[in-house]
């Protein structure tokens, strides 16, 4: 490899664990102090180079940055792997708990077709809010556990509060696209 490509490389890699803490720290400081605890990393890997890079080179980019860090796919393309914050459910509802007087949240579970769905409706201080997520089959053909979709469809909702999210991130909505494809797709498939 020539040196510019390492150069570049580095420079790269370092570039991810700055903004990597840049994020953090504005999710962080966006938060007050008894919420901080729900926050977690998300993992992220991160394509990172094209080519294939020379094995001395992993070894010395693995020694600088992490082992479990810098790695080679599959397809023979460089990585790095990477971290975002994270609020699940419990925190977006422990914040909801906090600002709101009053809330309620109802479930519905919609079958079209061959799919299962789940549909979260917020009503809260703050408005009124839904979340769609699916149930997707294994390999069986059976329905999976329904707990994952059930709090994605809650955290979906909840995020037209603006509960779990950060400033990096975008907090206009007009439309929800996960709820536009999924409104598109019943109007499209009723009985």
């Amino acid at each position: 490899m020539d040196k510019w490509e390492k150069d570049k490389i580095n420079e790269i890699i370092i570039g991810l664990q700055k903004e990597q803490n840049r994020k953090f720290i504005a999710a962080y400081s966006s938060l007050p102090e008894k919420f901080w605890g729900y926050v977690f990393e998300y993992p992220q890997k991160i394509k990172v180079w094209q080519r294939a890079v020379d094995e001395d080179f992993l070894k010395e980019l693995r020694s600088k940055f992490g082992y479990d860090k810098v790695y080679i796919s599959n397809d023979s393309k460089l990585y790095y792997s990477s971290t975002i914050p994270y609020m699940g459910v419990d925190g977006c509802l422990a914040m909801l708990k906090h600002e709101s007087q009053y809330f309620e949240i109802k479930l519905e579970f919609l079958e079209i077709k061959d799919n299962l769905f789940v549909k979260a409706n917020i009503t809260s201080d703050n408005g009124c809010s839904e979340g769609v997520s699916e149930i997707y089959k294994d390999r069986d053909g059976k329905y999976e556990d329904t707990e994952i979709a059930v709090s994605n469809a809650i955290r979906k909702a909840l995020t037209y509060f603006g509960y779990g999210r950060f400033p990096f991130e975008s907090t206009e909505y007009k439309e929800n696209p996960t709820i536009s494809k999924f409104r598109k797709y019943t109007e499209e498939n009723k009985n």
